[in-house]
């Protein structure tokens, strides 16, 4: 906020392994929902809502992207009744201008090279995703294999703009590129940073950290820039 003048609203998720998935993404949705009828309050437009969040948040803003196209929507739908409520809800909302993830899940079945790189000995090992996984997924309604669990599995041709931030000495650093990729092959607007020498989540030492603190504020204002480009196309499409 300091850094762009934006107004920031920060999501307070219910957390596994008391609330498996999905309950965090309906928590993510609901709060959108609120956000996209009360910006006038922040003196912002719901056409101009930004996600962001890194790692699992990241993944949260992966999967809210997509879940606000015309396309995914029916994921909720063929939920039967236990996703009646989030399919009406999502129906009238608008989608977002961008998203920014940083380092984040978006693949949760394939080994990617980075996995055996940089699974042991960093800040995110195999032990670590190996926890946050059973917490998340044991006691799902949803299968693992899942739109609603894995961004890579649903439907990604219709998502906003994304500024993707990766982490170089990241287990989940090959994911992030193959989630991209996947995007630009829908001719989506793409553009990925790579914090080199850092590991998952550098984000959290922005303020004790010199190299990561210069970093943070180039992504800030890298993302900044890549919005209001994005802003640009749409008035001259508008036009």
């Amino acid at each position: 906020s300091q850094q762009t003048g934006w107004p920031v609203v920060s999501v307070d998720y219910r957390l596994a392994p008391e609330h498996p998935a999905p309950a965090a993404l309906k928590d993510c949705i609901s709060a959108y929902a609120w956000l996209a009828e009360h910006c006038h309050m922040f003196g912002a437009l719901p056409s101009r809502i930004v996600l962001a969040g890194d790692s699992a948040g990241g993944g949260l803003s992966t999967l809210i992207a997509q879940q606000l196209t015309a396309p995914a929507k029916q994921a909720w739908a063929d939920l039967g009744e236990a996703g009646q409520d989030m399919f009406a809800l999502l129906e009238r909302l608008p989608q977002p201008l961008a998203q920014m993830p940083l380092y984040p899940v978006t693949d949760i079945e394939t080994d990617y090279p980075s996995w055996e790189l940089y699974g042991e000995g960093l800040l995110l090992d195999h032990d670590d995703v190996a926890v946050f996984d059973a917490a998340c997924l044991k006691n799902s309604p949803l299968p693992r294999q899942h739109i609603l669990n894995s961004p890579m599995l649903g439907d990604n041709s219709h998502v906003c703009p994304t500024y993707i931030v990766t982490s170089e000495l990241d287990v989940l650093r090959d994911e992030a590129f193959a989630y991209a990729e996947q995007l630009k092959t829908h001719g989506i607007s793409v553009r990925n940073y790579t914090v080199l020498g850092a590991p998952h989540g550098f984000i959290h030492f922005m303020s004790i950290h010199q190299r990561l603190g210069l970093e943070t504020r180039k992504i800030i204002h890298g993302f900044a820039s890549f919005v209001r480009e994005v802003i640009r196309e749409q008035g001259q499409l508008a036009a």
